[in-house]
């Protein structure tokens, strides 16, 4: 049964015990969200209970460290938050779709901002995880690892910011970039002029 058969179907059963047709559309959509929510919730504990699991296995099993910086680092913690995003991605905008528009489009860029988010939160704990590995190697114990991690990491959260910004205006990533462009060359006029 898909969701919009579910959502007619308690509708249905809300107005036959007497509620208005507003109030039982309403109070469906929130019954819906609220379980997709809970369910969402519980594919993210399952998720998180195996993919932590299996992490710990692996790392007992090697004899490398780099798993155990991974665990250090929380990589699993984060991939577990993927199955969880799909999961909201797919049924929470397929509840608002054929009556609300403006909450089907809100709510389906604000979880692909938040894919963005764990997507960069993942790419970072991976790469904290291959700088504290780096730092094992005696050839490489006094080089500046942290620093260039730190270029890397604005960097990411730059073209991150660019993306989430795009996503919840709608506009196109280059329209962005030349409006930054343009400000740049204003604060350039601005200040050394």
């Amino acid at each position: 049964m898909n969701s919009l058969n579910l959502k007619t179907y308690i509708s249905q059963v809300l107005e036959q015990q007497g509620l208005p047709s507003f109030w039982a559309e309403s109070l469906t959509l929130l019954l819906l969200f609220v379980l997709i929510l809970f369910l969402g919730r519980v594919l993210f504990w399952v998720a998180r209970k195996i993919i932590i699991g299996i992490f710990n296995r692996v790392s007992k099993r090697t004899k490398s460290s780099f798993d155990d910086l991974l665990l250090k680092n929380k990589v699993p913690g984060l991939l577990s938050y993927i199955p969880f995003l799909f999961f909201l991605y797919a049924y929470i905008p397929g509840l608002f779709e054929s009556q609300y528009e403006l909450l089907f489009s809100s709510s389906k860029n604000i979880l692909e901002a938040l894919f963005v988010i764990v997507f960069i939160s993942l790419i970072r704990s991976v790469l904290k995880t291959l700088n504290d590995y780096l730092k094992t190697i005696p050839a490489l114990k006094d080089k500046p690892l942290d620093s260039y991690l730190q270029v890397v990491m604005i960097f990411l959260w730059f073209i991150g910011g660019i993306l989430i910004l795009s996503i919840l205006t709608g506009k196109d990533v280059w329209s962005f970039v030349t409006a930054l462009g343009a400000l740049s060359a204003v604060l350039l006029f601005v200040f050394f002029a």
